[in-house]
């Protein structure tokens, strides 16, 4: 196909510094990147093409199947001066991996993901890693059947205030640990859908989201999870958590579980089974 069927557009703070070095760095940067995970080389002489309104197309001659932290290293060469992200054009049908794939881009406000293909993506870790600038994310067309872990997805999200995820299919995630841990913004989250009967590890997955006044789990599926430290940690707003048929059966590690959490109104774990549990310190 045409080259220009695969690119990115990136576009920058307009204070950023558009010197034909500014570009060959990202150029070679780019290029190593690519090389380094994937043995593709960009294409040809268009591998970046930068436009007046501080847009940066990246092109890409086939498919690559690791997009692991690449957007990192525009925050690098210049913090915090990457602004929204355009993957729209972006072949990603063989991708996956997307472990921390914004790590750190702190002042990124917009990604378009509407033509993103997840279905092969096992690694959601740390996706969103310090996305504090992000208001909103449309993730309605993700598809993550084959995602494994989420671990850290949201970590530090500190500007969103709802995510939806309803579509999310985690039947097959393990690791949920802080995935939405600094998440201090976010007033409401439904996780009816989440059917969590894979997932071994909860733990700091709410810690500090202070904007939380209640959560309903009642929907969760236990029966896999092995570790529930400071899982409601920090949650300084939060009055209310419907915690349903909660097994713990296998928990063996709860310390923290509901630690600083100063506005609960009331709290019902009598169904809470501890025999397994080696470690509940400073529960409360």
């Amino acid at each position: 196909g045409d080259k220009y069927d695969n690119f990115i557009i990136i576009y920058l703070k307009e204070d950023c510094n558009y010197s034909e070095g500014f570009i060959n760095s990202y150029r070679t940067e780019i290029n190593y990147l690519i090389n380094k995970e994937n043995n593709v080389q960009l294409t040809g002489y268009d591998e970046l093409i930068i436009h007046k309104n501080f847009g940066i197309e990246i092109h890409f001659n086939k498919a690559i199947t690791t997009f692991m932290k690449f957007f990192d290293i525009f925050e690098d060469k210049n913090m915090e001066y990457l602004l929204s992200v355009d993957l729209s054009n972006f072949n990603s049908s063989l991708i996956t991996s997307a472990e921390f794939l914004f790590y750190g881009c702190s002042s990124l406000e917009l990604i378009d993901f509407s033509n993103f293909d997840t279905k092969l993506i096992t690694n959601m870790g740390g996706m969103f890693y310090y996305c504090s600038s992000l208001k909103s994310i449309d993730l309605s067309n993700f598809e993550t059947s084959s995602v494994v872990s989420m671990l850290f997805m949201f970590l530090g999200c500190k500007s969103l205030t709802s995510i939806d995820i309803t579509n999310f299919d985690i039947s097959s995630v393990t690791e949920l640990g802080a995935m939405f841990d600094e998440c201090s913004s976010l007033n409401s989250i439904d996780l009816s859908n989440f059917n969590t009967q894979s997932v071994i590890s909860m733990d700091s997955i709410f810690y500090g989201c202070h904007s939380l006044i209640s959560i309903d789990l009642s929907n969760f599926n236990t029966k896999s999870l092995i570790h529930l430290n400071s899982m409601f940690r920090d949650c300084s707003s939060l009055e209310f958590i419907y915690l349903g048929n909660f097994d713990t059966s296998f928990v063996q590690t709860m310390g923290s579980l509901f630690r600083d959490c100063t506005s609960l109104v009331s709290l019902n774990i009598s169904n809470f089974n501890t025999s397994s549990v080696i470690y509940m310190d400073y529960m409360f």
